[in-house]
């Protein structure tokens, strides 16, 4: 399983790498070189300001150079929704959130391709 964690701060790379998350900057400001980006190869990320996230989609798409595995499971968040453990709660601290973020499929979506969360209200 891989999550990109979607952000437009330059920041929490580390807490990111811990949760074992991949950390990708979006936005017109500058991100370290560790930071994936939607700037690399063919891209639309001068698109960002009118698609947000999506032009990061499409240049993993378009480039499929960051999933080694077409069987593996690739989520994406950003930088405060976390894919949770279906029996916790919103976790309040950064050592909370380590134990109640999926760190891998749940058997019950063996049988799925696609997983949509419920929307915010």
């Amino acid at each position: 399983m891989k999550i990109f964690c979607i952000s437009i701060l330059n920041q929490n790379f580390k807490i990111f790498k811990n949760l074992n998350l991949t950390p990708v900057g979006l936005g017109s400001k500058k991100f370290g070189k560790n930071w994936l980006n939607d700037k690399n190869g063919k891209n639309i990320s001068k698109k960002n300001l009118y698609f947000g996230e999506y032009t990061f989609h499409y240049n993993l798409w378009k480039n499929k150079n960051l999933i080694s595995n077409p069987n593996d499971w690739i989520g994406f968040c950003t930088y405060r929704r976390f894919w949770i453990k279906q029996n916790y709660s919103n976790p309040k601290t950064i050592k909370d959130l380590s134990s109640a973020i999926l760190k891998e499929v749940p058997s019950l979506w063996k049988d799925y391709d696609v997983i949509l969360a419920e929307p915010l209200r």
